[in-house]
C-alpha cells in the first residue's frame, strides 16, 4: 500500500478526525442533555466534520460522505466511550462549557 494514494490519504484523515472529534463535541454538549442529544449532536458534528473534511481534500461526493461520516462518527464514539469517558478527559471540557448549571452539583 502506498501511504500517498488518494485513498490512504483520506483514510489517515478520518481517523484524525475521529479523534478530535470527542473534544469538539464536548464543547458543543451540555451535561444535562440525555443520552439521546447528545449521541445526536455528535452525529450531526461528525457529518459536518467529513463535510469540511472532504471538501478541503476536493472529494466532497456521494460515493466518498456516507462511508467517511459513517467511519468517523464510529471512530469517535469507540475512542469517546472505551478512551476518552473512562479516563475522564473530557468531562472537564463539558462542564467548563456547559450553558446553565448542573442540577445535580446542588
Amino acid at each position: 500500500m502506498n501511504l500517498t494514494e488518494p485513498s490512504s490519504v483520506l483514510d489517515q484523515w478520518t481517523a484524525l478526525v475521529s479523534f478530535v472529534m470527542p473534544f469538539l463535541v464536548s464543547v458543543l454538549v451540555q451535561s444535562h442533555w440525555n443520552e439521546t442529544t447528545k449521541r445526536l449532536v455528535a452525529f450531526v458534528a461528525c457529518v459536518a466534520a467529513t463535510v469540511i473534511q472532504l471538501s478541503i481534500q476536493g472529494r466532497l461526493d456521494v460515493e466518498h460522505l456516507f462511508p467517511t461520516a459513517l467511519a468517523t462518527f464510529t471512530g469517535s464514539q469507540v475512542l469517546y466511550l472505551h478512551f476518552f469517558k473512562p479516563l475522564g478527559l473530557t468531562q472537564p471540557v463539558e462542564e467548563f462549557t456547559n450553558a446553565a448549571p448542573d442540577s445535580a452539583g446542588g
